[in-house]
């Protein structure tokens, strides 16, 4: 067939290694799908380390955007595009399970996104897509339609994250001698600066530093503003002076901060009953548990919410439901019994007490009591709203995010493949 495309789609069947279903152009071209094209824009793309925000940015950089403000919701979407392929005996409890996933992730964007069932019926998670992916779409389908009759198993994680692992390994420049623009290029404020950033520019040659920020003042005055780096380990976009950062456990400073702001403005008392203030946290125990027993670490929750990892890395993001659990908890020791680090749960722990104490959300309380008195507008958030994942680096400890994985892979892995068709039909 004249114009026909040549496919290349490695695929694994049961135990057997990997090998090509390849189908021959009618024009003479080799257009191949494949990991090979353009390598210098796969860095972009590549996001196995759970930073699913910078993999959504590249998403958008070619062309697929998302409605969706929640990064992994549009990941959950994303990923049933690039399912595994199953035998024809496995189809009809692989449809079920793809029923019911669909169903679960429909009702979790209604919640999130205030629909209702009239219009979540008719939602379209995806904004836009470049045209060839619905190409792609059909050869995956081709793909599972021939597996089924063969009986055979397609993995496509399995088969292309080493693939795509190689590509990232080889193709990276990782630090200053191999990145010009490694410190982002703004003026020199002192000397000490300028001995900061040859200091930065060694330890990035030594891969000591990933991206960082420093800024200090002197007297008033700015005498250290630098930027350099990276976003991420797979990620080459330049940290920026306005690229925003985990901070961590400095938000503990914050929430307690707003604690106090209420107290001096006489909305909260440190001797009140938490439980006054938030009925559903008097449950289990914890009526007798004080706003001031929350600040000085002696509530007895401090391993509240301690599986929060293992169970679900993103359960973080939701502030709502995390509340909820903080509500429902049981302490581990009496109130005053124990000084103990609220190293996790700390955050929640005085975030309902606030919201329920001002009638307010969070984030609006914190721009009234810190960020607009101290002009820090569009630098510090509890919480990115949409419209910032361009400029937030993603700080998810890779052991914490097994479950997120495998979904971070299969995008990766589609990107991968997509920009390749893109690249190609180009050439």
């Amino acid at each position: 067939m004249k114009g026909l495309k040549c496919w290349n789609i490695p695929v694994k069947i049961r135990n057997f290694k990997p090998f090509i279903l390849e189908s021959s152009t009618g024009n003479g071209s080799e257009n191949w799908l494949s990991l090979r094209s353009n390598r210098e824009r796969f860095p972009k793309l590549g996001i196995p380390e759970g930073d699913h925000v910078a993999l959504l940015a590249a998403f958008a950089e070619m062309g697929l955007k998302f409605r969706l403000d929640v990064p992994e919701q549009a990941m959950e979407v994303t990923s049933v595009f690039f399912r595994a392929a199953t035998p024809a005996n496995e189809a009809p409890e692989s449809m079920k399970m793809l029923h019911e996933q669909r169903s679960k992730n429909r009702k979790v964007i209604q919640e999130k996104m205030n629909l209702n069932d009239k219009e979540v019926k008719h939602f379209n998670p995806v904004d836009a897509f470049p045209s060839d992916i619905v190409i792609f779409g059909r050869v995956l389908n081709l793909l599972r339609g021939l597996s089924a009759t063969m009986n055979a198993r397609v993995d496509y994680i399995d088969i292309m994250r080493p693939f795509a692992e190689s590509v990232l390994q080889c193709n990276l420049n990782r630090g200053p001698a191999l990145n010009p623009r490694w410190i982002y290029d703004t003026p020199i404020h002192s000397d000490v600066e300028a001995k900061l950033r040859q200091l930065l520019v060694e330890l990035g040659n030594a891969e000591k530093i990933l991206g960082i920020q420093v800024c200090a003042y002197k007297d008033g005055e700015v005498i250290i503003d630098t930027a350099a780096g990276v976003l991420g380990k797979y990620d080459p976009r330049p940290v920026q002076p306005d690229s925003l950062f985990s901070v961590f456990s400095v938000t503990k400073g914050i929430c307690a901060g707003l604690v106090h702001w209420l107290v001096d403005n006489g909305k909260l008392k440190f001797e009140d009953n938490v439980a006054d203030i938030w009925p559903e946290f008097g449950s289990n125990g914890k009526d007798q548990i004080k706003v001031h027993h929350v600040l000085n670490h002696t509530s007895g929750l401090h391993n509240a919410m301690g599986g929060t990892n293992q169970e679900d890395p993103l359960l973080m993001t939701n502030w709502d439901e995390c509340l909820k659990r903080i509500a429902a908890s049981a302490p581990e020791t009496a109130p005053a019994h124990e000084q103990l680090y609220h190293y996790l749960s700390f955050g929640w722990l005085c975030g309902g007490i606030i919201e329920r104490a001002s009638g307010r959300r969070f984030q609006e309380l914190l721009e009234e009591a810190f960020v607009h008195p101290l002009k820090i507008d569009g630098e510090l958030y509890v919480g990115i709203p949409p419209g910032m994942i361009s400029v937030y680096i993603l700080a998810f400890p890779y052991s914490s995010c097994c479950s997120l994985l495998s979904k971070i892979c299969v995008l990766n892995l589609f990107s991968y493949v997509l920009i390749g068709i893109l690249e190609n039909n180009m050439s």
